[in-house]
């Protein structure tokens, strides 16, 4: 495992700018680095794939006299900018960017800062013009985490919201922070249900729903993390956690948890659908956490077959011997995963970590990539259908925090 940092790739580039074009350009056309951004700095949190290979990316800029506020750019293939919009609002940052309505369409979902967070929606085409919006305002906090559409192309929003004392009459000490959040949009953006999965946590977020139908019924996989009390304990200890409720947010029998890490709180990142062709269920991507220790920990739930249980396949810290922070994943063929992590160096500043991990939890590779003395985040990744790679992050540059694209090989190399 080895760092990659900017300048070597300046380096190769400009050993690479001397060589002929037929050994230039499908080097550099199938694997590259490329930057997004003008004035101010932009960084890189979530992208999404289109059907013609063409990629969305989504982040957020700001300058010292510009407040935060979302910043997209779609490209072709090879990374070139085929438009790029920033959404001049007031302390605004986009969180998710999800393909709808059969990819005609993005919705992208942000967390707008005012006297309390509000969340935002908004539909785009494919152009980049705006569709539709809905500013879901509230005298409480409630921030968002993920937008998915649903069956009856309404929207589906997770998140964490400020708690309801009255669903926590009981709780000790510490002070209640925090509650699972869960929104059903209409299709029209103009009818909001809440149906959050009741309390019982001193804090805890959701990180996405998935929509599954039993008996032709539908029902509602929220995938998150909490200290909610296991079945039958009283301890209060965070860890991955899975509801499930009707399409009015009534609870089912199923609410599952991540092993019991003795002295660990694992803390949730994102969720990745995995079809069945690739064995069919969720893999729960996030940290779990000990002291100033930190590991990358994965769950990995079965398909459920009945609205009241499902089974862990995989479930338990990925350890590479150094400080890991997971942030999200991608379906990797025939089998396994690509998980893209932060790695948090000694100087506590941190790398983008792209490893492969198997089913089984064996990792095959680890790459690490980014400036030597920057803060470099991971963001977004997809599995291209030709097997490549690509990454979206923040990468600091000289005097600035940059949106990054990082397309590799299947195995996180710039070259075959």
């Amino acid at each position: 495992m080895r760092l990659i940092s900017l300048s070597t790739l300046v380096l190769i580039a400009l050993m690479f700018s001397c060589d002929t074009p037929g050994n230039v350009e499908p080097m550099f056309n199938n694997y590259f680095t490329k930057y997004y951004g003008e004035d101010g700095e932009q960084t890189g949190v979530d992208l999404v794939l289109n059907g013609d290979g063409s990629m969305i990316l989504l982040g957020n800029s700001f300058s010292q006299t510009d407040p935060i506020s979302p910043f997209i750019v779609k490209t072709d293939p090879q990374g070139n900018v085929l438009w790029q919009r920033t959404f001049k609002n007031d302390n605004e940052t986009a969180v998710d960017i999800q393909l709808i309505n059969g990819g005609a369409n993005v919705a992208v979902l942000t967390n707008v800062q005012r006297a309390t967070t509000n969340i935002c929606l908004y539909l785009l085409s494919q152009d980049g013009n705006l569709v539709d919006s809905l500013y879901l305002t509230s005298t409480d906090n409630q921030v968002g985490r993920a937008v998915a559409q649903s069956s009856d192309n309404g929207y589906l929003i997770t998140g964490y919201k400020d708690p309801n004392p009255a669903r926590n009459p009981d709780m000790p000490p510490p002070p209640d922070e925090a509650d699972i959040l869960l929104l059903k949009i209409d299709n029209g953006l103009s009818e909001v249900s809440d149906l959050s999965p009741g309390g019982g946590e001193h804090i805890g977020s959701g990180v996405n729903t998935f929509e599954i139908n039993f008996n032709s019924s539908v029902y509602y996989l929220v995938f998150g993390y909490s200290d909610r009390p296991r079945k039958n304990t009283a301890s209060y200890q965070m860890c991955f956690q899975l509801i499930a409720s009707n399409i009015d947010g009534v609870p089912t029998g199923m609410h599952e948890y991540s092993e019991d890490e003795i002295n660990e709180e694992q803390i949730a990142s994102s969720t990745l659908k995995i079809p069945p062709a690739l064995g069919d269920g969720y893999l729960l991507v996030g940290t779990t956490r000990s002291g100033a220790s930190s590991d990358l920990y994965l769950t990995r739930f079965a398909k459920p077959l009945n609205p009241d249980a499902t089974t862990h396949s995989l479930d338990g810290k990925i350890p590479l011997g150094r400080r890991i922070e997971g942030v999200a994943a991608a379906n990797a063929s025939p089998d396994g995963y690509f998980v893209i992590a932060n790695e948090v160096r000694e100087n506590s500043k941190k790398d983008i970590f792209l490893l492969r991990v198997e089913r089984d939890g064996a990792v095959s590779w680890s790459r690490s990539f980014g400036s030597l003395d920057g803060e470099d985040n991971a963001g977004g990744i997809e599995a291209l259908p030709d097997g490549r790679i690509a990454v979206v992050g923040t990468i600091q540059l000289e005097t600035q925090r940059k949106m990054a694209l990082i397309v590799t090989n299947g195995n996180g190399a710039f070259s075959d």
